[in-house]
């Protein structure tokens, strides 16, 4: 059985391949993983494949984990060009590993399309991948946590709490301004993004959307969408089967 790891900026969360078939995504927060948990949680496992954005010293503690109890590791970096997609980035490295991988699972799940890829996570980042896999190139928005955190420490008299639900009302109080306006100018960066690719010639086929924030978008937007949560996880897959 194989492992397939995904560490982001808080949390860490990873799939067990096992014959081509993935299980269910489990998470853990970064500062619990120790040598202890490792042994716990991952012993069994035969090899271990990561894409981390930032969290170097994590990868460095499983990967010199891996090595000491004969593990195969290895980091997943991203590349100018594999398995037929091509990184618009001209300095590949520059380009996140998770947009990457999100590029090319992707390209597998759904081949011969235009596709907006959108990752609604800690930033809201959008890649457009053409049919032929060209990557065109993406945006990158703060989160919806990110913006909300953005109003209330930088206004003074902006007082509002996060809000539980999702909406694109007009608010009636602060608190509901403030929430609503992040889900909306959400909505409205993933909705002229569509308008953009098609001024730069390109008609979008399917909306593909992975992230925390996915599910709560996916009702918002009234496009033809698909919620894709292994969507990190279907890339690194094909670092072993492909």
């Amino acid at each position: 059985m194989k492992l397939l790891v995904d560490i982001g900026n808080t949390r860490t969360k990873f799939v067990f391949e096992h014959k081509r078939e993935l299980s269910e995504i489990q998470i853990v927060n970064n500062e619990e993983v120790s040598t202890l948990w490792l042994d716990e949680n991952w012993l069994f496992v035969s090899a271990i494949l990561i894409s981390n954005v930032s969290q170097h010293s994590l990868t460095e503690l499983i990967s010199k984990w891996a090595l000491s109890n004969h593990i195969l590791c290895s980091v997943i970096e991203t590349a100018k060009e594999k398995f037929g997609v091509k990184c618009v980035y001209e300095q590949a490295n520059l380009f996140g590993v998770d947009r990457w991988l999100a590029l090319i699972g992707s390209a597998k799940l759904y081949p011969h399309k235009n596709l907006l890829i959108v990752d609604a996570g800690t930033a809201t980042t959008i890649d457009v991948l053409t049919s032929s896999l060209e990557h065109v190139g993406g945006w990158i928005l703060p989160g919806i946590d990110l913006m909300l955190d953005s109003v209330l420490k930088n206004t003074t008299k902006v007082h509002a709490k996060k809000s539980v639900l999702v909406e694109t009302t007009f608010g009636t109080n602060t608190t509901d301004c403030v929430n609503n306006a992040c889900w909306a100018s959400t909505v409205g960066y993933i909705h002229y993004s569509l308008s953009q690719a098609k001024a730069q010639g390109i008609d979008i086929d399917l909306i593909l959307i992975t992230g925390g924030n996915a599910k709560s978008l996916v009702q918002l937007i009234n496009e033809p969408i698909i919620f894709e949560d292994k969507l990190i996880f279907y890339g690194l897959l094909r670092y072993l089967t492909d």
